[in-house]
């Protein structure tokens, strides 16, 4: 361990990792939800895109847009939660590992993370609150 590397920063590490490879995830399942996702909360490799320009590029209604992006949650929530379990090994420890990534993702300041920008910074970690 580094000097200084608390536990806390340990937790904030892993949870980082584990979204990296939700998203990671995500992006090489090539659906369109993913992608307005991603580009709605500026998760990488994206930068975050207006809800205006998403229906636009998306040629979709800002309607269908928030149910895309509500169902698109769903699934990053899921693979969130299949990279816990591969972790921990067992359905009985996946909640309080999940609830502990959500934790450590909130309380991140998530500029370290390759998709985290300024504005978006946070935006990504709210993400998976959702």
């Amino acid at each position: 361990d580094a000097p200084g590397h608390t536990e806390e920063q340990e937790e904030a590490d892993w949870a980082m990792q584990v979204l990296r490879n939700a998203a990671a995830r995500m992006l090489a399942e090539r659906s369109r939800r993913g992608e307005m996702l991603m580009k709605a909360y500026g998760i990488a490799p994206y930068r975050a895109v207006a809800r205006e320009d998403l229906c636009r590029e998306f040629s979709t209604t800002r309607g269908a847009l928030n149910v895309a992006l509500c169902e698109a949650r769903g699934r990053l929530r899921d693979l969130i939660r299949q990279e816990v379990v591969a972790t921990v090994g067992s359905d009985e420890d996946c909640e309080a590992e999940v609830a502990m990534v959500v934790t450590r993702l909130l309380g991140a300041h998530l500029d370290s993370w390759v998709g985290g920008t300024g504005a978006t910074d946070n935006c990504s970690g709210s993400v998976v609150a959702i």
